[in-house]
């Protein structure tokens, strides 16, 4: 009927062509800005981008450290052959990750594949070539209230500038029109769209934890780290990279599921008791970071945004030609597995791979890429559930994960998933749905000695 969501109601535009392409986007977030410039710019599209917030510009203190990986970069070269990714000063790619114990390194990723940047300096990059094409337009201060699929509207409140008090509701109608929502996670159009079509499925598993960082001056007393090593202080979940030139970024994750004292951690305040606890667990976990920080910093820890969010799932990428959904709308995940922002970029370019303005565009880039959106939210998945889990169970994992590294370094093991997605192998990058498979058939192979060194070791010492 004209109110099933399954059904579209727009007909002219199942037979539009890429010149005759009406698009809304709804995020301006990295997958967003590259969607919009290249449709506009190569396939003639008229796109018009609804961001809730008035500006895409974050400070360093707003954002927070990832990595670039070949699948991401192919996407950006797309849009622009000279793009700067790059933080600074620091241009070359990460040459591994250091994991340690404290101040002792127990292993290392090898890389030298991935640019080290920020999620801010991404966007940046994409707003600045998205507001030099022709055909795309934005609606800053949008934020989406409402979806009806019935009669195929949006509402939005329009925020207003600095110095104006209040909203506005403005009602967007979709007639005629696609839509690629890339509104990050806590999609509300993805919501609507799970409620009114029983056929839509979505999965999500939350993180439960939070990240909050600390932030070393532009030129720290010292610099104990290697600029072009990043480093995962695993006692305590700590990351550290080089944001440009010699500033340094610990972003420190809060885990409420292992930890429930940890509320000290996520105040919006400082007070000395929350300062003194912050002093202690830097110095017990992350002994380098001692003195590179200065004592304010301490304090205004307390004073910035904490990052949480969900893993999500879906069983199918769009509503008909309505509705395609992309980046983490789709199949968000955790920073664990360094695919956030590459997998969102990634989806970009199977988007336009799939035949822009064509009958049946959105219904071709789902069915190209959902093994592999699928296989990438069951691993982060796993990743969720392994933070979660018991003291025990975390161990066996962990030992496992380090018998893989071990038996890929002595080729008992074809490369791990780690090595194919940020590592030496990622240049390939190969499909998500290919690479769980053969990470599953490893972890098949390899826990249950894990789990019999735990156990063995574990008896030794009782």
């Amino acid at each position: 009927g004209p109110s099933d969501p399954a059904e579209p109601e727009m007909t002219e535009c199942s037979t539009m062509t890429a010149s005759l392409l009406e698009i809304i986007v709804i995020g301006a977030g990295a997958s967003g800005l590259a969607s919009a410039t290249l449709l506009a710019r190569d396939h003639g599209a008229n796109v018009i981008v609804y961001e809730r917030q008035l500006s895409v510009a974050q400070s360093d203190e707003e954002s927070y450290p990832i990595g670039v990986n070949p699948r991401g970069l192919k996407t950006l070269r797309l849009v622009d052959p000279g793009i700067e990714v790059a933080k600074g000063s620091i241009t070359e790619k990460i040459h591994g990750w250091s994991i340690r114990d404290r101040a002792r390194e127990i292993a290392r990723l090898p890389s030298g594949t991935v640019i080290g940047t920020t999620r801010g300096k991404v966007v940046s990059e994409l707003w600045r070539v998205a507001q030099q094409t022709r055909g795309v337009s934005f609606e800053m201060g949008m934020e989406l209230r409402s979806v009806d699929l019935a009669s195929n509207t949006l509402t939005f409140a329009r925020r207003r500038r600095e110095g104006r008090a209040g909203t506005e509701e403005e009602v967007v109608s979709l007639a005629g029109k696609r839509v690629l929502d890339t509104s990050g996670c806590f999609s509300k159009l993805r919501a609507a769209v799970e409620q009114a079509d029983p056929s839509f499925e979505v999965k999500t598993w939350p993180w439960q934890i939070h990240f909050r960082n600390l932030f070393t001056a532009a030129e720290p007393p010292r610099v104990n780290l290697d600029a072009h090593l990043h480093y995962i202080f695993s006692s305590a979940g700590i990351y550290a990279a080089v944001l440009g030139d010699s500033r340094w970024v610990f972003s420190l994750s809060v885990n409420r599921a292992l930890d429930p004292d940890c509320d000290w951690m996520l105040a919006d305040a400082a007070s000395p008791e929350g300062v003194a606890r912050l002093k202690a667990h830097v110095a017990e976990h992350c002994p380098p970071a001692v003195g590179m920080l200065d004592e304010g910093e301490y304090d205004r820890f307390f004073t910035r945004r904490a990052f949480t969010g969900q893993v999500v799932q879906v069983n199918r990428l769009h509503l008909a030609e309505r509705i395609a959904f992309l980046g983490d709308a789709a199949h968000a995940v955790i920073p664990a597995t360094g695919e956030g922002i590459n997998s969102s970029l990634e989806d970009v370019r199977i988007l336009l791979d799939s035949g822009p303005g064509l009958p049946g565009w959105f219904e071709a880039f789902s069915a190209a890429r959902i093994d592999d959106t699928r296989a990438l939210s069951e691993y982060a998945a796993y990743l969720v559930e392994s933070m979660r889990a018991d003291a025990a169970e975390r161990q066996r994992r962990s030992v496992g994960t380090v018998l893989m590294l071990i038996g890929q370094r002595v080729r008992l093991l074809a490369p791990t998933w780690n090595d194919k997605s940020f590592g030496r192998q990622a240049e390939r990058a190969e499909r998500y749905s290919e690479i769980q498979n053969r990470w599953r058939k490893q972890r098949a192979a390899v826990q249950p000695w894990a789990n019999r060194l735990v156990g063995w070791f574990g008896k030794g010492h009782a």
